[in-house]
């Protein structure tokens, strides 16, 4: 099952780094602010769980730049604070999945 996990993560990340190099650029160049704050609200549906673990996954592998613009709509106090916590979640989650806290 490791090595399952193993090639599913590596197929997560090569998603997640033709998405950021392909889909922000168009996403950015045609979806309005009303149209980019409707893809934030449908991911407000989720449990605060799935958010900061997919939080820490993003913030692990994305560019910073990519990160800031994912995080400009939060207000101050919580863009410090949802970083440290989702980021510490994911390597919680990866140390019981591949024993380390790095993929």
């Amino acid at each position: 099952m490791a090595n399952e996990l193993e090639t599913l993560h590596q197929l997560v990340v090569e998603h997640l780094a033709d998405e950021e190099r392909d889909i922000l650029p168009l996403a950015a160049a045609y979806l309005s602010d009303p149209e980019w704050r409707a893809i934030g609200q449908s991911l407000r549906a989720l449990s605060p769980k799935s958010l900061l673990l997919g939080a820490g996954m993003c913030i692990y592998k994305a560019d910073p730049e990519v990160i800031a613009m994912m995080f400009k709509a939060i207000p101050a106090p919580v863009r410090v604070i949802v970083p440290l916590i989702s980021s510490r979640m994911y390597a919680r989650h990866n140390l019981r999945i591949h024993g380390t806290t790095q993929p």
